[in-house]
Order: C-alpha cells, then structure tokens, then sequence
C-alpha cells in the first residue's frame, strides 16, 4: 500500500521539445483521459506489460514491465547515442527515444541516465533539449563490455556482471560490467525501503528493480505531472510499489520529462516502438517526446546466436 501525504507536485518550463512522430497511439488519447487500469498489452513469455491506475492517494498511472531473466532469447542492453565530437567536451547527443529504439531493434526500454546538455558554444551546461544537442552523460554507460562513461559520485549505477546477473550500487575496480547505465538514488538496498517518507515532492518517476534471487527484472514509468489523470509520486511510494510487486533491489533513474516507456508488441510483423506512457512534456497541449542520451532496454536474442550485436 502506498502511504504518503497529498502533495503538490511542480512543474519544470521546457525550453523547447521535439513532437512525437506520427503514428504513436498516446498522442491520440485526449489528456483528460487516463489510461485504462490494468490494461494489458500483447507481451512474449519472457516479458509482460501492466498498465495501472491507482486513485489514493492521488490519481496515479503506473506502467510496469516485467521480465524474466532466465529466458535465453532476450538481452537486456544499453543503447546509447554516439559522441559527436570524438574528443570535444561532449560524450553523447540527444536524440529521440523511438529512434534509438528502433536503430537498436529493441523490444522494450525505458530511459536512463540523467545528463547534461552543452550549451551552443560547447563549454557550458546551458543548452536546450533539442535534437542532436550536445550532451553530457551523468554516471555510468556500458555496452558490450565497453565503458562509455564511467561511474560518477553523485549518481548510482546499475549494471549486469559477466554472467547477466543485475546489480545496483558502486562496480568495484575488479567488477566486470558488460551492461551499465545510472540513476540517481538507490530506492529498495537488500529489501529495505531507502527514500524518507518526508519527501513529498511530486515527479513523473522512471525505475528499474530485481528480484532476490536476481532472475526478474522490473522497468517502471509512471505518469506524472498531470492533475486529475496522473500526478506523480514521490521516492517513498514508487519504493513501496516496488516492493509490493517483489522487488529486493531498485533505484530510481532519471524522470520529469525524459520517464518514457516503448514497446513493440510481439504480434506486430514489423518491430516500430510504441509509446507506452504519457510524457509530461507538452508542445500545444498535447505530450511529446524528450530527446535523451540512452535507453535501458530488453532485445530479442536468437537460441542460437547468443553473440547478437
């Protein structure tokens, strides 16, 4: 059960924003209207995806995506936009999420890191959320064995080891990371619920959480920044949820309004992501895509051909 005081939740000016490509079924539900509770989207074996709507203590809507770890034809894998200027001040760009998504061939994903974006003359942090700014990533980034950005103090990291296995916290100098991205705060260590009740600020939250026995894995958006429809939740309550649906470990990634969540259902001949969730960003009213630096995602991997790029 989520316990938390009513809060109100506050809403950053985006400077400017990159409208969703045509086609994506969120944009044509009216912003008044929330999602269905408990919808059910088509899901594999390895993947199931919940929507729900909770009404206390605020309307609030949560998509959960949950993934079986033990299953050899999926990888999850950070996808990451490339450096643009090789040994400049920048170690990313932004980019629309669907394009990452679909450049990679992805199933599912979430964003990930929080980042910083350059400013146009490339020696600040002043710049605006466009598509292809410069930008900066905050913590760790790894794919395939490569580190793209290592580990920073001020963000957490999560990481698979060499075995696939999950892991929340600081890699060692010895861990061997062949997946990794960042977030901001740990919010379940070992079970135990991290975030103080006393902070009630009010955010659209993106997170990622495994089981004890370390063979499910969680991807979590929810809604925010919305009244009436979905209004966010504070650190203590998507904890709470976390832990209510068996998670052991958690950490809150980056959210506001780069928390996105795509899919593409498994019925469909042709792999396009769909937009799960209902950014907060709006451009003329209606929600719009966040152009960020990396996404945390699931692929699908042939039986047969474990090395898949």
């Amino acid at each position: 059960m989520i316990i938390s005081q009513l809060a109100k939740h506050s809403t950053r000016t985006m400077l400017l924003c990159v409208v969703l490509v045509s086609g994506c079924r969120s944009l044509t539900t009216p912003p008044s209207q929330p999602l269905p509770p408990q919808a059910v989207l088509p899901t594999t074996p390895a993947i199931t995806i919940n929507s729900h709507t909770l009404r206390t203590p605020r309307p609030i809507v949560i998509h959960v995506a949950q993934i079986d770890l033990s299953r050899k034809d999926i990888e999850i894998v950070s996808i990451a936009a490339p450096d643009p200027d090789a040994t400049g001040p920048a170690t990313t760009q932004l980019v629309t999420p669907t394009i990452l998504f679909n450049e990679a061939e992805l199933t599912l994903a979430v964003n990930a890191n929080a980042f910083s974006v350059i400013s146009p003359d490339k020696r600040g942090s002043a710049g605006m959320y466009v598509e292809r700014a410069y930008a900066r990533f905050g913590g760790l980034v790894a794919h395939r064995g490569k580190i793209l950005s290592r580990p920073e103090r001020h963000y957490v990291s999560f990481w698979l080891d060499e075995r696939g296995r999950p892991n929340i916290g600081t890699p060692g100098p010895n861990d061997k990371i062949r997946e990794g991205v960042a977030g901001f705060s740990r919010l379940l260590d070992n079970g135990a619920l991290l975030p103080s009740p006393a902070d009630h600020t009010l955010h659209p939250r993106t997170a990622v959480a495994f089981s004890a026995d370390r063979r499910t894995l969680w991807l979590v958006v929810v809604d925010g920044r919305e009244q009436g429809v979905s209004e966010g939740m504070t650190t203590f309550e998507l904890a709470e949820y976390l832990q209510g649906l068996g998670a052991h470990n958690a950490l809150n990634l980056d959210g506001g309004g780069s928390s996105v969540m795509l899919y593409a259902p498994p019925t469909e001949t042709r792999a396009v992501a769909r937009i799960i969730n209902r950014p907060s960003t709006r451009f003329l009213g209606q929600p719009v895509l966040r152009p960020v630096p990396v996404l945390l995602g699931v692929r699908r991997k042939p039986v047969n051909n474990p090395q898949n790029p």
